[in-house]
C-alpha cells in the first residue's frame, strides 16, 4: 500500500523530515498505523484517474509533474495541458 505525507513532521525512526505531498514508506506497520491515526500520513487511493495521479489530501499530479488541488481543477488543468501538447484522450485511432 502507498502512503503520502499530509502534515509536515520529522520521522523519529529515520530522522528524515517529511513535507506534505511527499511519499512515505516504513517497514514498521505499527509506525504506519500511528502516523495514520495522528493524521500525518494518508493512504494514496489507487483509483483509475487515467493520467492523473492522486497523491493524497485532495492533491493530484499531472503527467508533467505539476500538482493541483481538487479533482475538478486537476481535470481542467489536464485538459489544458493536453490542448497545449496536442495529446488525445482516445489514444491511437488505428488508422494508417
Amino acid at each position: 500500500m502507498a502512503y503520502t505525507t499530509l502534515k509536515k513532521f520529522n520521522d523519529r525512526e529515520s530522522g528524515k523530515k517529511f513535507l506534505p505531498g511527499q511519499p512515505f514508506h516504513s517497514n514498521t506497520q505499527g509506525r504506519i498505523e500511528l502516523l495514520l491515526d495522528q493524521g500525518f500520513i494518508g493512504v494514496v487511493e489507487e483509483d483509475d484517474d487515467g493520467p492523473l495521479k492522486h497523491v493524497g489530501a485532495g492533491w493530484y499530479e499531472l503527467p508533467n509533474g505539476e500538482r493541483v488541488r481538487g479533482k475538478e481543477k486537476a481535470e481542467e488543468a489536464l485538459e489544458a495541458l493536453q490542448g497545449q501538447t496536442g495529446a488525445d484522450d482516445n489514444g491511437p485511432s488505428g488508422q494508417d
